[in-house]
């Protein structure tokens, strides 16, 4: 608190605010926030292929199936073998019911194209009408032509 200095006024005690702990604290939390969260976005660590036109999975409950490039497959960050993953897929969409989910397929851009042809062969046998496949946007080197 800082008392006014000037002559013989009368207007009492003045008050600032000290900001600075604050934009401390904030960077502080900024900091976290960008080391976390890309961990937690993905999962598995895949090397996607990239096109010009990638739109990124936005549903907050997406199931995202992911194919690394030893062909492991993992239903989020849990390693599914690929016979039971149609299952586990079904035990997760029956918990909200009346919902048709996309499942969005991660795989790594050197995993053998039939290997990812055959899981979702399997993911559309089983029920999975709704299959999408995550890619990254190509980095362009100069402008467009």
């Amino acid at each position: 608190m800082a008392f006014g200095s000037t002559g013989g006024s009368d207007q009492g005690p003045m008050s600032d605010i000290n900001v600075t702990p604050l934009v401390d604290v904030m960077l502080v939390l900024l900091v976290i926030f960008m080391v976390t969260v890309p961990a937690l976005v993905g999962g598995v660590r895949v090397d996607l292929p990239k096109t010009r036109e990638a739109t990124p999975a936005a549903a907050k409950d997406a199931i995202i199936v992911s194919v690394t490039r030893g062909g492991e497959v993992f239903l989020g960050r849990e390693s599914i073998r690929p016979d039971g993953l149609a299952a586990h897929i079904r035990t997760r969409m029956g918990k909200s019911p009346g919902l048709d989910p996309t499942v969005y397929l991660r795989a790594d851009q050197r995993t053998p194209y039939g290997e990812v042809v055959k899981l979702m062969a399997m993911l559309r046998a089983n029920g999975i009408s709704r299959l999408s496949l995550i890619t990254e946007p190509e980095q362009l080197e100069g402008p467009p032509r």
